[in-house]
């Protein structure tokens, strides 16, 4: 009995141990989804996996927290904008005990989803934290991506993880933890196509980040994601933004069109009549539009 007991006991405390090994593995021993909403011109989506709904209504640019689903081969449906039809329809095999994140993007005409497994990631070291990413921006090309502390000059620092194709899933790295500014360049440039403010990054935690495109040709979104049995996250909107000035005025002389950026400084377009910049790209604000007498409208 003494032995029978101590088998026993030596089993659970392997079982525990063995459950200690990552933070994103199924600790309930089920298989959980999360879902991701990117789909631009989707108000909203729903998702149904074999014949469990696991996201109704998600709206664009939304998350949904993990879900218990069924294991074993599963059928992905996914409609848009409350539709009777399926954008998606497939079937994945899905692990009796793993957690993912499903992210649906591209237009709803052209809908797609990958499924991203968050199982088996070891825990990242004391005073360091567990970050990767997934590109899924369309017409952006590879990206690389910058953590470093806040205002450091790009041009004389490395990515913490580059050249992440359309699709693709960067390996795992683990920088310092603590406060760190993320910015997103065009692959192999210094050309920054995202930027936010500081984000504080908790040691031991893993984070995993989706890029995506909102509209622009250009510039990206990001929504930020925890790697754990809960499936929070949220979206961090861009810090940049594009415009362009159409000059439809009467006056036969070309206009400058001042976009205020700092309290000293000014960003001016030069605008022939009838006729319309290129975009511009600066810091995304919000700025008063003043009407001088006998000027040109200034923002």
């Amino acid at each position: 009995m003494t032995s029978r007991l101590a088998v026993a006991l030596l089993s659970c405390l392997l079982m525990f141990t063995l459950a200690g090994c990552s933070k994103s593995g199924g600790s309930s021993g089920g298989t959980n989804i999360r879902v991701v909403n990117v789909v631009p011109d989707a108000a909203a989506i729903s998702v149904i996996v074999g014949t469990t709904t696991i996201a109704t209504s998600l709206p664009s640019r939304g998350s949904r927290s993990t879900r218990a689903s069924s294991s074993g081969a599963q059928e992905f449906k996914v409609s848009a904008n409350g539709g009777s039809s399926n954008a998606i329809d497939t079937t994945i095999n899905l692990s009796s005990s793993g957690n993912y994140t499903y992210i649906v993007f591209n237009p709803v005409t052209n809908a797609t989803a990958s499924l991203i497994v968050d199982t088996g990631i070891s825990n990242p070291a004391t005073g360091t934290f567990g970050f990767r990413v997934i590109n899924v921006a369309s017409g952006i090309g590879p990206v690389d991506v910058y953590l470093t502390t806040p205002g450091t000059d790009l041009n004389s620092t490395s990515p913490t993880v580059s050249g992440v194709v359309l699709g693709g899933v960067s390996a795992v790295t683990t920088p310092n933890a603590g406060a760190l500014e993320l910015r997103i360049t065009s692959g192999g440039t210094k050309d920054v196509i995202y930027d936010t403010p500081p984000q504080s990054f908790t040691s031991e935690s893993i984070y995993e980040i989706v890029i995506y495109t909102v509209g622009s040709s250009r510039l990206v979104n990001v929504a930020f994601l925890n790697v754990d049995d809960t499936g929070t996250g949220q979206v961090n909107n861009n810090l940049l933004a594009e415009f362009k000035v159409l000059n439809a005025s009467q006056v036969a002389s070309p206009l400058n069109v001042p976009r205020r950026r700092q309290p000293d400084a000014v960003e001016r377009a030069r605008t022939p009549a009838h006729r319309t910049t290129s975009r511009r790209q600066r810091a995304a604000a919000t700025s008063p539009c003043r009407r001088p007498r006998r000027r040109a409208p200034t923002c």
